[in-house]
């Protein structure tokens, strides 16, 4: 190892000859490198050690060292060049002055002895970022890029690392400093810690932003499950620094750019400090040159569960990851972004200027804000009339880069379908649009905030201003942006909600779509720019448009109109925007614009003759119609207001026919269910029948149009909530408090009783109006109190019901209750104590005499109920059903219970409010049954005794895939159940990754959450297994058993389920199996019908732990 160079003494220093040299004791590696024939630079701060040129006489500042101090060098000059002594607690500086006194000395350097100042040792009580230093908090708090490693440091050490902050060396004769770069975090688990300690800080100012940084720590930790190498490393990286320019967006959003490049593709690249591709400093991407050490999966790979395995067996293989990059590509178009950045450096709207430069190089979002999950609808007729033309031109949108497509298979994991159509033009052509709006209160556009969508465009009202600007024999000249909501690209965030079927085929929009609610608006915003620009570079104020239509204008016998219509073009060619020319219009006096003709010549607008004769050919039309659709009505009204824009007058005749279609709700005429018109179709039968008629409602036609009503309208599920006991209890205790007088609280108690424990209809104990006395409501005459054996019994005769108009009549013996509070017979006996003496009347009526009613029977329901703070989907049928729920509970048989209710069918099982438990699942659940029905308990597993009912639904070889089908179709002929207990996914783990087979579940499972919130979902843990099909590793597969358990289970929790662990259940216990290893044995199958016994016992009561066992 050389000796280090020997720095030369600057002239001029007193008492020493300028060519003399001094042999130094020690070494200064920090100045390592300076020859005897170069000087020190200007003021260099190298943090311990400070150098600067003095002057010719420099001054001599010698400080003493004392023992517990430490020394930092300083040349002392003039005043002028002092620099600020800075302290230091590194041991490798301290070991350097120290053994370098005289060597200082010789150089003239000042030796600063400064104490050190003790470190705070942290408490566990503190907050992870106790530790950083203000200075670092303050940059993160502004929005700035800092290094992760920083906050790994300690204490001590960051306290030095502001002063220690690169290597000291020589360059061009100057001494420098290189700053020393931090390698990048290339360990998950250590990324983590950083991230915390920089969300705690950044939660220090803003708390809220708590689920926006645990959301972003999700993605990263995804990338690293999923990615490749450390690209998920870089994507942080890239991320925050974008996240520095522009630190408004919202930490939780995916940038699917950085994904593409940095997860999903396979490292090709290799990243380097040169410039970027996008001609910015920053990262270049350069080809690896020795592809062969790319890691090349083996054939037992690790990553099987994971999406990362190279095998066919994986979800997403390399094969494909590499086609990632062009599925997420934005869609093509022709706007030239760095002419339109140009173009609007001074527009006077910054923050739209900056959204439409964003939004043009990186593709505009939708603003959904929806959850993401697969949805399937089927096109509109009119692409199936007209396959050929919708096939081409879907096959010119793939063309032209502004669709995706076709795939076999949804291409996304959360691809939306939604259903296209084809609308006519004017000239008779088609335009191909993507309903959005489909369906009704759950499509996109439901899910995309009306802030984001409203526009103000211009009107006929601003073409009359242009026209009286111009003046009399004034020019007008048009032009139209041909494909206008095609040149806008979406962000590939939201091609998952672009998606439609056609020939069996998956597509998805890469372009701004017809249908969208936003695309209006985005658009609008674009057209708005190129107004300002052509208005600012032709200097003519006289220019409008409405989206994609531009009007110009110019006086008479001035070259500005044509002038403004040749900026107006040089502009779109600039920026790329393309023109469509058969709708160009040179300069001219007579104009149609807006589908209003303008005259300058005679100063008027009119209708143009091709729209007058379409509208007296309509109205013609419907003078000879003898009936309408409300939307053929809807659709006349919006021709006659268009024109009422040139004859003004003409509003007051359009609003008779807006009267007319004030009081219809819907477009078409009646909103019957499928039930309602098998009722009527019965009644069309009946009259054939009668009159010796071939029956038409027997035909096949007729039947199938009935299946098909059933399907588009399915039967919506009864959300009536029971009453029950305790509920019947706390009703009659708040009437005193409800209603104005005792009378009628001891009233409305009694009539509550009764009709809770008689199962009466509301039109069987309150009238439809006051004088009414209804014709199956119950009179005094048919209710008497006799006492048998020793008990009174209340004997109530129900002389006609809804379902005996013969009046064949029914008497009900209802027994005492032991509870007084709530006994039919105490509350009617201190009811007709009280009661108004009036004979021949209903039994219940207000001290006035007049009839209680429905009305009043129902809203003193709700009064009651909201005074006790219930909520719930309570009417006056709610005793019935609670009733009915009571009685099945207590044990009463079928047929009793259908006497006392008075149901001619078996419409009762509708009405009883039973805990209901289905038991979905393969063979697990199908031979379970099997045992069930042999053990003590039956079937119900001795849970009916608790009011619960159990359905068994077992299929041998079921799939998860299969719920949902199962399921529905269960559902269309039994009332939604209180549980449903799920023991599926067995079946799919030799054939599908756990990666795969989670996401499935948690697609249906959120689904079905969505749809019937009212449901508890209880999880069963996958079966361990003695042998499992389709596996290469049983060890491979068990591991992923546990994995998709837990992952369920969690997933279950967080949206209100329960779950059932099956721990007693081992696969080294070969007496729990069978011969095949696969299914359970007799003891196995006793094990696992207690734990869903014990765990539905638990999960049943109000409050128990939501995990059985516990």
């Amino acid at each position: 190892m050389k000796p280090p160079k020997r720095l030369r003494k600057p002239k001029g220093i007193a008492g020493k000859s300028p060519n003399k040299k001094k042999k130094t004791q020690g070494t200064l590696p920090e100045l390592a490198g300076v020859t005897d024939k170069e000087t020190v630079p200007f003021q260099v701060d190298i943090g311990s050690i400070s150098v600067a040129s003095g002057s010719d006489q420099p001054n001599l500042a010698p400080v003493d060292q004392t023992p517990g101090q430490h020394m930092a060098y300083v040349m002392a000059g003039n005043d002028q060049h002092q620099v600020p002594r800075q302290p230091t607690t590194d041991k490798r500086y301290i070991s350097t002055v120290n053994n370098n006194n005289n060597y200082a000395q010789g150089l003239n350097l000042e030796i600063v002895h400064e104490s050190v100042t003790p470190m705070y040792t942290s408490s566990v009580f503190d907050s992870v970022g106790a530790h950083i230093p203000v200075k670092i908090k303050e940059k993160i708090w502004a929005g700035e890029y800092i290094d992760l490693n920083i906050l790994l440091k300690s204490a001590k050490d960051l306290a030095t690392d502001s002063q220690l902050n690169g290597d000291l060396s020589v360059k061009g004769g100057l001494l420098t400093i290189t700053p020393q770069r931090q390698s990048t975090i290339t360990n998950l688990h250590v990324w983590t810690s950083a991230f915390i300690i920089f969300m705690d800080i950044v939660l220090e100012k803003w708390p809220n932003k708590g689920q926006e940084f645990l959301k972003y720590m999700f993605n990263v930790r995804l990338a690293s499950s999923r990615g490749y190498g450390s690209g998920w490393a870089i994507y942080d990286e890239q991320y925050r620094l974008r996240k520095a320019r522009c630190p408004q967006s919202s930490w939780a959003e995916l940038d699917m750019e950085l994904w593409v490049m940095y997860v999903s593709t396979p490292p090709r690249f290799a990243h380097s400090d040169t410039n970027s591709f996008g001609g910015h400093k920053g990262s270049q991407y350069v080809q690896n040159t020795k592809p062969e050490q790319v890691q090349r999966p083996t054939a037992a790979c690790k990553g099987y569960n994971f999406g990362r395995c190279a095998l066919e067996t994986t979800l997403l293989g390399p094969a494909k990851r590499g086609k990632d990059y062009e599925l997420y590509s934005l869609g093509y178009s022709p706007i030239c972004v760095n002419e339109v950045e140009e173009s609007l450096k001074f527009y006077p709207y910054k923050v739209i200027a900056n959204e439409l430069i964003h939004g043009l190089r990186f593709g505009f979002k939708l603003q959904y804000s929806g959850s993401r999950l697969p949805v399937n609808a089927n096109n509109s007729k009119s692409v199936t009339i007209h396959a050929d033309l919708v096939r081409e031109k879907i096959n010119k949108e793939i063309t032209l880069g502004r669709m995706a497509g076709p795939f076999d298979h949804p291409p996304l994991p959360t691809l939306r379908i939604s259903p296209i159509f084809l609308a006519e033009k004017k000239n008779g052509d088609y335009r191909l649009i993507h309903n959005l709006s489909y369906p009704l209160h759950n499509s996109v556009n439901d899910f995309i905030d009306e802030k984001y969508c409203s526009v103000q465009y211009s009107g006929i009202d601003d073409a009359v201003r242009l026209v009286q600007n111009i003046g009399i024999a004034g020019k007008l000249s048009k032009s139209d942006v041909k494909s206008a909501f095609r040149l806008l690209r979406v962000s590939p965030s939201d091609f998952d909600q672009l998606g439609f079927i056609f020939d069996g085929k998956y597509y998805f929009d890469r372009c701004l779509p017809q249908g969208a609610s936003i695309s209006c608006s985005l658009f609008e915003k674009f057209s708005t720019a190129l107004h300002w620009v052509t208005e600012l570079t032709s200097g003519n104020s006289n220019i409008l448009h409405y989206l994609d239509d531009f009007l110009f204008g110019g006086e008479a016998n001035s070259p500005t109109c044509q002038e403004t219509l040749e900026t107006f073009k040089k502009i779109c060619s600039d920026w790329g925007v393309p023109l469509a020319e058969d709708k160009t219009v040179q300069p001219t006096e007579i104009l149609t614009f807006l589908g209003i003709e303008f005259d300058t010549l005679k100063m008027e607008m009119r209708l143009p003759g091709e729209k007058l004769t379409n509208l007296k050919q309509t109205l013609q039309l419907f003078l000879h119609s003898k009936k309408v659709t409300l939307r053929q009505l809807q659709s006349l009204i919006g021709l006659l207001n268009f024109a009422c824009q040139v004859i003004a007058p003409g509003r007051a005749f359009c609003r008779r026919l807006i009267d007319a279609t004030c009081n219809i709700r819907k477009p078409h005429h009646r909103g019957l269910s499928a039930s309602t018109v098998l009722t009527y179709m019965s009644g069309i039968s009946y009259q054939h029948k009668i009159q010796d008629l071939t029956d038409s409602t027997k035909s096949f036609l007729v039947g199938k149009t009935l299946e098909g009503l059933k399907r588009s309208n399915p039967k919506k599920p009864d959300l009536r909530v029971p009453i029950s006991i305790d509920l019947l209890r706390k009703l009659i205790r708040s009437l005193q408090h409800v209603c104005f007088s005792s009378y009628e609280s001891v009233m409305f108690a009694s009539a509550f009783s009764l009709s809770f424990f008689a199962l009466l209809r509301v039109g069987e104990i309150a009238a439809e109006s006051k004088t009414d006395l209804g014709a199956h409501v119950i009179q005094i005459s048919d209710v008497s109190v006799v006492k048998f054996d020793h008990k009174e019994e209340l004997r109530l005769c129900i002389r006609s019901s809804k379902t005996d108009q013969l009046h064949s009549s029914l008497t009900l013996i209802i027994s005492e209750q032991i509870d007084k509070s709530l006994c039919p017979i105490h509350l009617l006996k201190q009811f007709l104590q009280i009661r108004y003496p009036s004979s021949g009347s209903n039994l219940y009526i207000h001290f006035d005499g007049s009839s209680l009613t429905r009305y009043q029977f129902s809203s003193i329901l709700q009064k009651s109920l909201s005074f006790s703070e219930i909520n719930g989907h309570f009417r006056a049928h709610s005793f019935r059903i609670g009733g009915a729920t009571e009685a099945k509970r207590l044990g009463v048989d079928d047929e009793t219970l259908k006497k006392w209710g008075r149901w001619t069918s078996d419409a009762y099982t509708k009405y009883i409010r039973v805990k209901t438990i289905w038991l979905i699942g393969s063979s697990i659940v199908y031979w379970a049954n099997k045992e069930a029905s042999s053990r003590p308990g039956g079937l119900h597993l001795g849970l009916q005794n608790t009011g619960a009912h159990m359905i068994w639904i077992g299929q041998r070889g079921m799939k998860w895939g299969d719920l949902n089908r199962v399921f529905e179709q269960r559902l269309l002929n039994r009332p939604l159940p209180s549980f449903l207990v799920i023991q599926l996914g067995s079946n799919d783990l030799g054939i599908s990754t756990s990666e795969k087979l989670f996401s499935d579940i948690e697609c249906d499972l959120l689904r079905l959450h969505a749809l019937y919130p009212a449901l508890k979902i209880i999880w069963s843990d996958i079966l361990m297994r003695r042998y499992w099909h389709n596996a290469n590793c049983g060890q491979a597969i068990e591991r992923a058993r546990k994995r998709v358990n837990l992952r369920v289970k969690n997933l279950v929790l967080s949206i209100g389920g329960c779950a059932i662990r099956h721990s007693n259940i081992r696969a080294k216990e070969s007496n729990l199996f069978r011969y095949d290893g696969t299914h359970l044995s007799k003891i196995g199958n006793d094990i696992y019908l207690n734990n869903l016994q014990g765990a539905l016992e638990q999960f049943m009561r109000s409050g128990g732990p939501a995990v059985f066992p516990q």
